[in-house]
């Protein structure tokens, strides 16, 4: 009888260890904030004060008022988680320098020449399928996401900041993250969503602080700088890696199967032809060139089957499958749903 109680005391100690994870219920709060400030915008003025005034009544109710529930408690912490998730949707989605690029585009086309870091590698669109009522045929374009050094007008350099996203009608294959190149093309705000329930491409850019994009017309406006000092050595490394796998999968498999097993593994769907991207919506399996936590659940998949049939220890296995899925994340560009993904595994 006395082993059972033991054995109830631990099953219930651990019941208890099991549900105290405020984590998820801070993450609701921190997101709570941040679609309060999306559709009701409110100043950092404001969203400070709140949080302030949470963190300040949790501790002298913690302080003075020993006798208030622990559950209750929590309320006064999560009014500041909220002030801090909408605080920090306020600072990405509203607050630009004075000398942000978006405040000299507009939605008129204008010709500008610019100095700008290239950030990640760049990426190659394939030419869209011709179709009956197109007066022109596209080529392939390349799309490649930059920051602004300076901006040069009639009379002399301006020193503008931010992001852009240059389009060039051509292929750009010699180009890295981290060289600095000097673009000649036109300047133009993102385009809005024409109709009611369309991808808006303005606001998704800016959600990643893009404000503006650049069309370049020939891959010849484009012209490699002397270095600016701007290293990135660790996105060159991923670059490097990407190109490494990709060019085992081109040796190995033909050149549609190598774009589409480039797009499962390593997220790029940008080599895959128009055509077969069709197919993939007509069937409803979209989904699978898109890199989510169906990805990591499978490829973290083998290594829990170790632990389960006893085949390698837990805890080397947990951490080599942690450092793994980090990298996994990283070598895909930290698309959201990765991420999400990759936290899950990590924290539990």
């Amino acid at each position: 009888e006395g082993q059972n109680r033991l054995n109830d005391s631990t099953f219930l100690e651990n019941q208890k260890k099991q549900a105290n994870k405020p984590l998820a219920l801070f993450l609701v709060a921190f997101s709570v904030g941040i679609v309060i400030d999306f559709y009701s915008p409110l100043g950092i003025p404001e969203w400070s004060i709140a949080a302030v005034i949470g963190v300040v009544f949790w501790g002298l109710a913690s302080r003075f008022w020993r006798d208030i529930p622990v559950s209750s408690l929590s309320f006064p912490l999560l009014l500041a988680t909220v002030s801090i998730g909408g605080a920090w949707h306020h600072l990405n989605w509203n607050c630009f320098g004075e000398s942000e690029i978006g405040l000299l585009a507009s939605d008129v086309p204008t010709p500008i020449s610019l100095q700008a870091i290239v950030q990640k590698q760049p990426e190659q669109i394939p030419a869209p399928p011709l179709e009956v009522m197109d007066r022109l045929e596209t080529g392939d374009r390349t799309r490649i996401e930059l920051a602004i050094i300076s901006v040069r007008n009639d009379r002399a350099k301006l020193p503008v900041k931010g992001k852009i996203i240059a389009t060039v009608n051509g292929v750009v294959d010699d180009l890295r993250a981290g060289d600095a190149i000097q673009v000649f093309g036109q300047l133009s705000l993102p385009a809005p969503a024409r109709s009611r329930g369309d991808f808006d491409l303005r606001k998704f850019y800016r959600s990643k602080r893009i404000n503006a994009v650049v069309f370049v017309n020939h891959p010849k406006a484009i012209k490699r700088l002397p270095a600016q000092d701007q290293n990135f050595p660790i996105t060159r490394s991923f670059d490097q890696t990407r190109e490494y796998f990709y060019g085992i999968f081109e040796a190995k498999l033909t050149a549609p199967n190598a774009r589409l097993l480039s797009a499962i593994l390593l997220g790029n769907r940008t080599l895959i032809a128009r055509n077969q991207i069709d197919r993939f919506l007509t069937t409803g399996t979209m989904h699978l060139l898109a890199i989510s936590g169906l990805h990591i659940g499978i490829l973290c998949s083998i290594p829990l089957l170790l632990i389960r049939f006893g085949l390698f220890g837990e805890r080397p296995i947990l951490i080599g499958l942690i450092g793994f899925v980090i990298f996994y994340c990283v070598l895909t560009g930290m698309r959201p749903p990765v991420v999400r993904a990759t936290i899950l595994i990590a924290l539990f």
